[in-house]
């Protein structure tokens, strides 16, 4: 709702609040606390005419006490502040926020089940349904799905970028695993020559395998604020999100290595456990 002005607002425009229109049970359904004033009372016939809005909507009036302030065209008063909650997907602030008590727009009934079968209730919510209102069909949804479905796309995007991360780590390994077979071809001679001079063969697959780990780190280094970068655009979509982890990129960092090391080393620990006589004998 647009346009809204209230008792001691200072400018003429009004201003924008959410607006949802309820009864009194929607503070104990959904768990919200009244930090000042009371909630709705059917023992109070006036309660018709309040309405509650929560602590943001305090702050945008800039009013310590709002409580018996009248407020919007129609003249409600102002009888309840509760906390403020997220009523939208957290890509949005929480907003400035009226409830009120108008039973014309109620266009939902918000059901809390207990632990119980949660099939056996249903039915039950059912025949209720169908004996008060018979001539609307009985249609339901659960509140998880609801937000399942707000973030689908983000899901979506989650899945999408653990397949192609995973192919991508694939083919990295395919071409690492080329590298090092033809890298261990190349330098059999001097496998050889090594090994009978005493090396062990620790230290003959750290001197083949330590410029793959230099590249993969030089990769690193470039991977890192690219991700940071792109990670903190898409993050600013939200208007709550979380903080990123440095941690996460020194993590990614160690296991690209072990993953680099782990693909190359079965070819190179077969080329250093190749008796050197096989590989000299020809020279």
């Amino acid at each position: 709702m647009r346009g809204i002005s209230w008792e001691g607002n200072q400018t003429d425009e009004g201003s924008a609040f959410a607006f949802l229109s309820a009864d009194m049970n929607i503070i104990e359904t959904l768990d919200l606390k009244i930090v000042k004033g009371r909630n709705f009372s059917e023992e109070m016939e006036t309660d018709n005419n309040s309405v509650l809005i929560n602590e943001s909507a305090v702050k945008l009036m800039n009013d310590e006490d709002p409580l018996g302030k009248k407020f919007g065209d129609d003249g409600w008063s102002i009888v309840g502040v509760v906390n403020d909650f997220n009523s939208l997907p957290l890509t949005y602030e929480k907003e400035p926020l009226i409830i009120v008590n108008i039973p014309e727009y109620f266009y939902f009934a918000l059901l809390k089940l207990s632990d119980v079968d949660v099939h056996t209730a249903i039915d039950n919510i059912k025949k209720v349904w169908n004996d008060v209102c018979p001539d609307f069909p009985f249609e339901y949804r659960f509140l998880d799905d609801t937000f399942q479905s707000t973030y689908e796309a983000e899901v979506k995007a989650g899945i999408l970028f653990r397949i192609f991360a995973g192919l991508g780590i694939f083919i990295a390994c395919l071409g690492l695993f080329g590298l090092a077979s033809f890298l261990a071809e190349q330098k059999k001679l001097e496998i050889g020559i090594r090994k009978v001079m005493g090396s062990t063969n620790s230290s003959i697959i750290w001197l083949l395998s330590r410029q793959f780990v230099r590249w993969v780190i030089i990769a690193n280094i470039i991977a890192w604020p690219l991700a940071w970068y792109f990670m903190s655009k898409w993050l600013q979509g939200f208007a709550y999100r979380t903080s990123i982890n440095p941690f996460i990129f020194l993590l990614a960092g160690v296991l690209s290595i072990t993953i680099a090391i782990l693909t190359i080393s079965v070819k190179i620990l077969k080329a250093a456990n190749t008796n050197p006589a096989d590989v000299i004998k020809y020279e």
